[in-house]
Order: structure tokens, then sequence, then C-alpha cells
């Protein structure tokens, strides 16, 4: 009996024993660490158990961390990172089926200076100035406009304050793209039909935390914002601004000088949805648009502009609109290789009413497709591929006075030209492949070798442009910190504005503009917050457009810009922040054939500029 009772202890105690083991499988917990309110992932934030903070793990660039927890149960987690409030309660129970990644977001600690480490879009630090969103925003004067707050930095002119567009190192705004990283000069070869400069813009992700919004009005305008998470994995963001003067004022009337001028009215929208769809994959949903337009009236009065312009006489108006869509698939195909895909469409329409000197209606339909690879095929080298495919459908409906005028005509009067109409639509197909290799020879030393290929079957034309830099970082024991230099050349082209093409207009038998630029660069971090940049740059243009009385225009004009620029620059570590840029330069265009020399009509031998910012409190 009692050999029994020890049997059946025996076996009760080795199934009560099998039952726990059972249950001591250890839980894998998955998670992210996110910042509070942008949803940006968190680098080497510690997450442990609050009872045992010998269970912990430590977050990936992504925010990603695996912790793995003896067994199922409740338990108490804490969180900490550099630059960031704590969480040291964060109730969590597990079960052995637990598969879903728990979030946590930490607040920034704005008690102290932020330490943030970001990646950037373009790794290139030849010929460019970054600027925040946020620091271009609120500067006084730009109305929130960050492209308008273009023109504080270096080499950045504007033709007056009705226009946004800039002219940058000695190029017209019509040399320029529009893509905040600002590439004056020596781009690399991923950017394509420019020979100004670039302005790499980027739209920020929505927040992932929890849905949010908010409203500002202005004088001038309101803007509404509405972002926030879709799922676990999804989020969006929306955003939409108009100027509401146009229903204010409607329209101002100067009787002594005969004209009337309807307000300018705008609004612009911008939509984004991200899905990641898997640790690889992620799809991005992109959609844009504007419209502006405004109008005057003017009577024949020698008091204002028809006394030079008659044509002038009567009502005008003014209007450019688009829209584009685009989707962008982006897969991670090993720890050092990225594919990013995109299809995308973009419709932009231009239509004014020019006194009697007619009327213009234009709408350009585009579709696009671009393909973009990155990755590391040794050590050492950052190797980029890819290309473009462009379908340009152009539909015009010209009827108005037509007379060749150039930078070299001067003042141009319509009223002697001739009346010329046009609807014949036609398309522009275009291609672009690129290459580049960035070769960290040394830990210091980093040379980057691109090259550009191009074709457009409107003009068949085509180019191979090679496009060159370096980037030396000193950092002798006696200067810190280190000191950053810079060096660029490249060749560029880019399409003629569209009228000079056009048959009957224009001469579709012109070449692409051609330009060359050279850059030398230097920056110094003087402590933290401090840093100043000295930049010296020469540019070459070639195969510019004049007139020409047989064909209308030909490719008979060149010129080059040359200048010095200077940016003092303080972050905004505490409460001041700011910058001092100053540019020295000089444009100048020719025609080869007299040999007459011009200022480009945006020179501005001399600019300063400086911007002061000062936040009351540290929120």
């Amino acid at each position: 009996m009692r050999n029994r009772r020890w049997i059946s202890y025996g076996a009760g105690a080795v199934l009560v024993l099998g039952m726990r083991l059972a249950s001591a499988d250890p839980i894998l917990l998955q998670g992210e660490v996110l910042e509070k309110g942008t949803g940006d992932p968190i680098l080497g934030a510690a997450i442990y158990v609050v009872d045992n903070d010998s269970l912990n793990a430590t977050s990936d660039e992504r925010g990603r961390f695996t912790l793995s927890l003896p067994t199922a149960g409740k338990y108490s987690l804490g969180a900490v990172a550099v630059g960031f409030e704590s969480e040291k309660s964060i109730p969590l129970t597990t079960s052995a089926t637990i598969r879903a990644p728990l979030k946590i977001y930490l607040r920034r600690d704005v008690t102290l200076p932020p330490v943030v480490i970001r990646a950037e879009r373009n790794a290139e630090r030849v010929s460019k100035t970054v600027m925040t969103g946020a620091e271009l925003r609120q500067i006084p004067g730009a109305g929130g406009d960050p492209i308008k707050a273009l023109q504080t930095l270096p080499g950045v002119a504007m033709g007056d304050d009705a226009s946004g567009e800039p002219a940058i190192r000695g190029s017209s705004p019509e040399d320029n793209v529009d893509s905040f990283n600002l590439y004056p000069a020596a781009f690399g070869p991923e950017y394509d039909d420019v020979t100004g400069a670039v302005i790499d813009v980027a739209l920020r992700k929505p927040r992932t935390d929890r849905p949010g919004g908010k409203v500002n009005v202005s004088l001038i305008g309101a803007d509404a914002l509405i972002e926030g998470p879709i799922t676990l994995h999804q989020s969006a963001l929306f955003s939409v601004r108009r100027s509401y003067f146009d229903l204010l004022l409607g329209t101002i009337e100067d009787q002594d000088k005969g004209e009337k001028i309807v307000i300018p009215r705008y609004y612009d929208y911008q939509g984004k949805y991200i899905w990641e769809v898997n640790d690889t994959n992620i799809l991005t949903v992109n959609m844009n648009g504007a419209s502006d337009s405004m109008g005057f009236t003017l009577t024949d009065n020698p008091e204002n502009e028809t006394k030079h312009e008659p044509y002038l006489i009567g009502s005008s108006s003014f209007k450019q609109s688009y829209d584009t869509q685009a989707i962008t698939w982006s897969r991670r195909l090993s720890t050092t290789a990225v594919n990013k895909m995109h299809v995308g469409h973009m419709r932009q329409r231009e239509s004014s009413s020019i006194g009697t000197a007619g009327t213009i209606d234009v709408t350009f339909d585009t579709l696009f497709l671009r393909d973009e690879l990155r990755f590391e095929p040794v050590a050492n080298h950052g190797v980029s591929v890819g290309g473009n495919y462009a379908k340009l459908q152009v539909e015009p409906d010209l009827d108005i006075l037509d007379l060749p005028c150039d930078q070299f005509t001067g003042y141009c009067d319509y009223t002697s030209g001739t009346r010329k109409q046009y609807t014949t639509d036609f398309p522009v197909h275009s291609q672009l492949l690129f290459a580049k290799d960035r070769w960290r020879i040394t830990p210091d030393f980093t040379l980057i070798g691109g090259l550009h290929w191009t074709r457009d079957d409107y003009l068949d034309s085509t180019y191979t442009e090679p496009r060159l830099g370096a980037e030396w970082v000193w950092s002798p024991r006696t200067l810190s910190p280190r000191t950053l230099f810079t060096a660029g050349w490249g060749r560029y082209n880019q399409f003629p504005e569209g009228g000079k093409v056009i048959d009957l207009f224009g001469n579709p038998n012109l070449e692409r503009l051609r330009a060359t630029h050279s850059v030398l660069g230097v920056t110094q971090q003087l402590d933290a917050s401090w840093s100043v940049k000295l930049e010296g740059y020469y540019k070459t243009f070639d195969d510019l457009v004049t007139t020409d009385p047989n064909v209308n225009y030909i490719n008979g004009a060149s010129g080059t810009a040359r200048g010095t620029e200077l940016l003092l620059k303080k972050e905004s570590v505490m409460r001041w922040s700011g910058w001092l840029s100053m540019t020295y330069s000089q444009s100048r265009r020719r025609v080869d054939a007299t040999g007459e020399t011009i200022p480009l009509s945006f020179d501005q031998p001399l600019i300063t500029t400086g911007v002061l910012r000062y936040k009351p409190s540290a929120n």
C-alpha cells in the first residue's frame, strides 16, 4: 500500500512538473518604440521588466525590439531612451498565443536639447544646404510657405514679391526643378532636365500613435490638416489650404488709372497613405495639387500700362493648376539593398486671356514610371542605378499675337505681332538612365562618380553626361569639431521652354540647353549648435535660345555665372536660432553672333539676409 502511495504521489508530481514545464516555454514579445506625435522610430531605447530588469531588450534603427519573457502572465514594462521621457509602468498581459506587436510611445523630453539622428534621403554633401520644413515655415514674412522662405538662403534671388519662383546661382526660374534639400550646383545624375539648381522636397510621414489634426487661420488664408493611424500598419494624412482675400475684397479699383484688379486666389492640397505590408515591403500613395488665379481690367488710360502696351486694353486673366497622383513600392531586398518603383500621373493646365492679344490654353498630361535600386556590392561602395520613362501629351489651344522675344530683346511690343492659331496635339517621349557610386576610400575621404543618359524623341536628342564629387573630413587634433571640404563638377542639359519648340511659334529643331558646373566649399562645425559654410561656384551655359528672323529661334547664346556664398547658422538647440547668409555673384548672357553681353535679368550682385527666431518657452 505504501509503495502504491509513493507511486501515486510520484506520478502526480511528474504530471504537475510536466504541466509546469509545458507552461514555462518563453514568450517572445515583439514591438516598436516610437516618438509620440511624429511616430518616428527611436534607436537605442531600452525596454525592460520593472520587477526584473535582467529581462530587457534594445530597439534597432527601425524602433523594433524582441523581448524574451519566461512565461505567460501579467507584467509591468518600462522604457527609457536618451532625450525622451521615461515610461515606468506599461501594463502587459501575455499568453502563449500572443502575436500582435506592442507599440510603445515616448514623449520627447523638452527640458533638454534633443539629440536627433536622421538618415538623409541623399547622402551627398557637395553643394548642399539642408533645412527642415519647420525651419522654413517659421520664417517671418514667408506666410508659412517653405518655398517662399528659400529666398533667405545664400545664392537664391526672387524676381519680385509677386513671384515665388527662385532664381538660383545665376539661373532663371525656369532652369530649376520642383522636385527640403537645396542643391544649387553640381547635383547628382539622378536629377534630370535641369541646368540651374534642384530643390528636393519630401512630404513627411503621417503620425502613427493616434489621430490628430490642426487648423490655422491667418489674415490672408486658412489651412487644415488631419492625420493618424488607420490600422496597426497603415496611416494617412490629408491637408488643404486656401486663400480667402478674394472672398473678402473681390476686386480693387483705381478709377484714376483705369485699373480694376481681381484679388489673386489660390488653393492646394496634399495627401499621403502608407501601408507597411510586412518587414520588407512598404506601399505609399501620394497625391497633391494646386491652383492659382488672378485677373485685371485696364482701360485706355495714359496712367497705366496700356500707354506702352496697348494690347492690354480690356480684361486679362491667368490661371495655373496641377494634380499629381503616384504610387511608390519600396522593397528591402537585403540588409544593404533597397528597390523603389514609382508609377504616377500628372496633369497641368495653363490658361490665360490677355486683353486684345488673345488666349492661351495648354494642358500637359504626363504618365511616368521610375525605378531605382540602391545597394552595396562590396564594402565602402554605395551604388545607385535607375531609370525613368515619361510620356508627355501636350494639348494646346492657342489664339494669340505672336512676336519672337528673348532676354536680349528687352521691351517686346506684341501689338506688332502676327495673330496665330494652333490646336495640334503632340506627344513627347523621354527616357533617363543613371548610375552613381559613392566610394568611401578612407573613413574621412569619399569620392562620388556618376553617369547620366537622357533622350527625347521630340528634339531627337541624346546626351551622356558625367557628374563627379568629393568629400574630405579633416579632423586634426588641433581643430575640433571637424571640418568638411567638398568639391563637385558636372555637365547638365535641359529641354527648351515649351513655346520656343512648337512649330509655327518656335523652332522644333532646337537643341537642348547645356551647362557645366564647378563648385568648391568648406563647412566648419563650430560647436553643437553653430556652423559656418563658405562656397564658391562657376557655371557656364551653352546653346541658350535667342531670336532669329528666319526660324523664330536658334541656339545662339551662352552665359556664365560665378559667385561666393557664406552661411552662418545656429541650430534650434535652446531658444535662439537662425542664420545669416551673404552672397556675392555675377551672371551674364552673351549673343554668340554679335558678342552682345547683358546681365541676367535676375542678377543681384550682393544679397544679405538674416533670420532670427526666439522661443519664449521650451514648449
